[in-house]
């Protein structure tokens, strides 16, 4: 079976194109139309950009020359075609596949299609933060998620998501979208589980949108912390990929976002290697398929201080939730348990 993934969001198609091509009888391929230092690439993705510069002539008219056709010549190759976020050339390369009998499936992942209007209904946080500068408030719309849901159902594409993502998909389109959590390559992140004997934990927090996050009130308690308790803060801004990673390996207690409702890639990765996880979680989460046994400490501003002095003064709560997260990680989000799961869903869709 040949696999196209199409776009490499947070890694996660070159992450799952590497698993799918240990499987017997798969060959997977993504394109991936940008590069980013924090996103991973691998050997078998193509990078077609989406626009080359004018001031660049020669690459300029080869790029309008042959951009449609090596998109188009990778979905005549494949048996199944993989979207993340959208389609590349507006619904011409969705209706080439759909023309071709490709199986078609889609997974979104935020901010295409989160729904402001329905998550102010049921997260007070969220609420409270869109018109304080929440800084996807121009990206995200009613209007936008509808767009992009329509534009898929009418190629009789079937929908893979996340617990989080459920939320937002139309029922009336994709009646049964498929679990399928976010993905990570684990024998890269060895565990690091936090040490009872650390008298100095070290909390790291990454501001990479800082409304959306609730970094400003996260500042605030850690100020307040700080008068009464020993510990170390750290930012993971500006650093380049590998020093973000030494810096979540090494730290004892990983405080991630406290407004949104959900969790992601640096959650997954700080769980990885072995850290507790501080998250606001959404309890239509559980409804959604996240499971049980997730140990991610729910934290949201009303509980903040009180789930960090928990976790500073407790050196074995620590350890021990620093252990399941590993296994957590290990059981759910293993790409290589992911890419079976994925080539047993296409089989069943090819028969």
């Amino acid at each position: 079976m040949k696999i196209l993934l199409i776009h490499n969001l947070a890694s996660s198609h070159s992450t799952l194109a590497n698993s799918l091509n240990k499987i017997k009888g798969i060959q997977a391929k993504y394109i991936t139309t940008s590069k980013h230092h924090y996103v991973s690439e691998n050997e078998f993705g193509t990078y077609i950009p989406l626009y080359v510069s004018k001031k660049k002539p020669f690459a300029f008219l080869l790029h309008k020359l042959t951009f449609k056709r090596r998109i188009k010549k990778l979905i005549q190759w494949s048996d199944v075609v993989y979207y993340l976020w959208d389609s590349l050339l507006e619904e011409e390369d969705l209706k080439l596949a759909y023309s071709l009998g490709k199986p078609i499936f889609i997974e979104w992942m935020g901010s295409d299609i989160r729904d402001p209007e329905k998550l102010r209904k049921i997260n007070p946080w969220f609420d409270e933060t869109f018109d304080k500068g929440y800084e996807y408030k121009d990206l995200e719309s009613s209007d936008r998620k509808n767009g992009v849901q329509l534009k898929f159902s009418n190629y009789k594409a079937q929908a893979l998501a996340a617990p989080e993502m459920k939320l937002y998909i139309r029922e009336d389109l994709f009646p049964l979208p498929k679990t399928l959590f976010q993905r990570i390559e684990i024998k890269k992140f060895s565990p690091a589980f936090p040490e009872i004997s650390i008298q100095r934990p070290k909390i790291v927090h990454s501001p990479s949108a800082p409304i959306a996050k609730g970094t400003p009130t996260i500042e605030k308690v850690i100020s307040e912390l700080k008068e009464t308790h020993d510990f170390d803060f750290v930012y993971l801004h500006g650093m380049s990929r590998d020093q973000v990673l030494k810096e979540m390996q090494t730290a004892d207690i990983f405080l991630d976002q406290i407004i949104c409702g959900g969790y992601g890639m640096a959650a997954c990765e700080a769980m990885a290697f072995g850290k507790p996880v501080m998250c606001y979680l959404l309890p239509e989460l559980f409804e959604l398929g996240l499971p049980l046994d997730c140990p991610i400490i729910n934290t949201d501003p009303g509980n903040l201080k009180e789930n960090l002095v928990r976790l500073l003064s407790d050196p074995g709560l620590r350890n021990q939730t620093g252990i399941k997260s590993r296994n957590f990680i290990e059981k759910y989000h293993d790409s290589d348990k992911i890419a079976a799961q994925l080539v047993d869903i296409f089989n069943d869709t090819q028969q």
